[in-house]
């Protein structure tokens, strides 16, 4: 028994197990099946990331940077997709279905446009594929400015739906007039009151 009270293991262990208790007894709803599942999926992560950082030790690299860890895991958890029964990608009879050849696809996304980006390099339709996403624009302003400032508003998706469908424009000057006339707006709103068109009564949106 002491030797394994002594081992390195043991009191993280115990320090799990006794967290593990606590918020069972806590919330009933800790031990779930689901909630098992998402703790299991982020314990795989983590062992994956922890794999790559013993790896790239053990072969010498020492480079513990954030790239090199999370290269090694992309590629190991790569591997372990179909071990696992993850679903694959899109084919690309599948994606050129949902998303065309040809057209213009203008694509809102809470994140970096490069990411998107990345993932759609080598598809048929990438040269059409207009991201709107974070690009780093706005610090310290409103929440709806920082959204237009990055420009995955719906003002200016809306532009850019008219600008990009081949024909549209010529029809819809009026539209994408009254649609920068509204972002003209707001910018000078903001810039005298210091807070979003509405927000005093509770009509802002978000987006």
């Amino acid at each position: 028994m002491d030797r394994l009270v002594r081992a390195d293991w043991f009191g993280p262990l115990l320090v799990t197990l006794v967290a593990v208790i606590g918020m069972a007894a806590f919330s009933p709803s800790f031990l779930s099946p689901l909630n098992i599942q998402v703790l299991l999926l982020a314990l795989c992560i983590n062992g994956l990331i922890a794999f790559s950082q013993m790896i790239i030790i053990a072969i010498g690299q020492m480079n513990l940077s954030v790239g090199a860890i999370g290269g090694l895991a992309a590629i190991s958890f790569a591997g372990l997709m179909e071990v696992w029964g993850v679903p694959a990608p899109l084919d690309a009879g599948d994606f050129d279905a949902l998303f065309t050849t040809d057209r213009p696809v203008i694509f809102a996304f809470h994140g970096y446009p490069h990411l998107v980006h990345r993932l759609t390099y080598k598809r048929r339709n990438h040269a059409n594929m207009h991201i709107r996403g974070y690009s780093e624009e706005g610090t310290t302003t409103t929440p709806f400015d920082m959204v237009v400032r990055n420009r995955p508003d719906r003002f200016h998706l809306a532009v850019a739906a008219i600008d990009l469908i081949p024909g549209l424009a010529a029809h819809a000057a009026h539209a994408r007039q009254h649609l920068s006339e509204a972002l003209e707006r707001h910018r000078r709103y903001i810039v005298e009151h210091g807070e979003d068109m509405g927000a005093r009564v509770g009509q802002c949106k978000p987006h």
